[in-house]
């Protein structure tokens, strides 16, 4: 199996507390990731880290072999690292069809004849083709030309979901894409997420739905307060003695 990250004792401290604190495992191409941990566990700062939102103290993340601390974040959306916020970060105003289309503009790299041989209102349409079958696959498509700000809350997740598939990822790392849904909400992201990783991408996911996660991710990581406690298939992580005290305070 292809090792996609490996993460080597990642370090990141803010005014002397270490958010990261020497942390280190391995994500494998192809895999359905979860990270879990309390609140204040770092797994957010990790996010920023690998997707280069902030620079490690010390360290290294490794893409393919290659280390990527340092590279800007749309260095890192064109190599094929794409991932979604905790809060909506949509383009307010504009329709949904109109924000995955930007998502395709940061995807779209013609070659240079092209630019030159291919008019501006040919590219608008090839993207606007691509946004409607990202549409289709996340399953928002009768929501197209709405205003996102009218949109339901568990709609305008979905629609972030769907700009971050327009960047064409080969891995997309998810913070909290459930938080604020109702329970058929969560299943229908659940189904969304499943296609996601059936298509070949590699999925990531910070969640608080300890159900949610152990039934989706084949993997785990653990953390707390910036260190990685457990690490493993979901069966042992959920009998992990470090990992119960931490989510109950009590010793198994």
């Amino acid at each position: 199996m292809t090792v996609m990250f490996d993460i080597k004792n990642l370090q990141k401290s803010f005014g002397g507390v270490a958010a990261v604190n020497d942390v280190s495992f391995q994500i494998n191409e192809g895999e359905l990731f979860g990270v879990i941990g309390p609140n204040g566990a770092g797994k957010t700062t990790l996010f920023n880290l690998i997707t280069g939102f902030s620079n490690a103290d010390s360290g290294e993340i490794l893409y393919y072999g290659k280390d990527i601390i340092g590279k800007k974040t749309h260095q890192l959306v064109q190599s094929g690292i794409v991932r979604t916020f905790q809060s909506t970060n949509l383009f307010l105003g504009n329709t949904v069809l109109e924000n995955i289309m930007m998502g395709g503009f940061l995807s779209y790299r013609p070659s240079i004849l092209r630019n030159i041989f291919t008019n501006t209102k040919l590219r608008e349409k090839e993207l606007l083709i691509y946004a409607e079958e990202i549409s289709d696959f996340v399953g928002i498509s009768k929501y197209n030309d709405t205003i996102v700000d009218n949109l339901p809350y568990g709609y305008k997740r979905l629609v972030g979901i769907a700009i971050a598939l327009a960047c064409k990822p080969k891995v997309l790392l998810l913070d909290e894409p459930a938080a604020g849904m109702v329970e058929e909400e969560t299943k229908e992201l659940v189904k969304i997420i499943k296609k996601v990783h059936q298509t070949g991408v590699t999925v990531v996911l910070i969640e608080h739905d300890m159900k949610m996660v152990m039934n989706l991710c084949e993997k785990i990581t653990v953390l707390e307060f910036g260190k990685k406690i457990s690490y493993g298939i979901p069966e042992e992580v959920s009998q992990d003695k470090e990992v119960i005290r931490a989510y109950l305070g009590v010793e198994s």
